[in-house]
């Protein structure tokens, strides 16, 4: 639900294929960006989705204590006689993959996706990034969402903003 934050319903409902979202820390973004990021792997077959955050260290708290919980408690992602392929990294929903991944270079190499969902972008090496969205060339989609706390004016999250259409 986003009874509490009602924000997010714009954010969860957008699709744009470049968004970038300006957050302030513990309004729950995070949650619903890998929660949108499985839903479109579950609605979607065939879709290779990468969520990045700075460092694994975020990545295993991020997936060890709300991910794999949030996907072993939903039907829709565990039918009945499959056993999905699950780990840290490497999440087949349906028959798309949602790869949870720490923003290095060796993770951003030899990767295809459809879909980057960027995590806490300040934090994260800018030329890694960068790299990331490289991974789309192939895809139809090229979708890139884009959120964090911000940390300077004109760096990270805020310059992809100032390039946006600010909706």
């Amino acid at each position: 639900t986003t009874k509490r934050y009602p924000f997010q319903t714009a954010i969860l409902n957008d699709l744009h294929t470049n968004m970038s979202v300006i957050k302030p820390s513990q309004v729950g973004l995070t949650e619903v960006q890998y929660r949108k990021a499985c839903a479109m792997a579950y609605r979607n077959p065939h879709r290779n989705i990468i969520f990045t955050l700075p460092d694994n260290n975020m990545r295993k708290r991020l997936y060890q204590t709300r991910v794999e919980d949030f996907l072993d408690v939903t039907p829709i992602f565990n039918p009945k006689g499959t056993r999905p392929t699950r780990s840290i990294e490497i999440n087949q929903i349906g028959q798309s993959y949602v790869l949870f991944m720490a923003a290095n270079e060796q993770a951003a190499t030899s990767q295809p996706a459809d879909a980057i969902f960027n995590d806490e972008v300040d934090l994260s090496d800018q030329a890694t990034l960068a790299l990331f969205n490289s991974r789309l060339q192939g895809s139809d989609w090229k979708l890139k969402q884009r959120f964090s706390t911000p940390t300077y004016e004109g760096f990270g999250i805020t310059a992809y903003f100032e390039l946006s259409d600010q909706h």
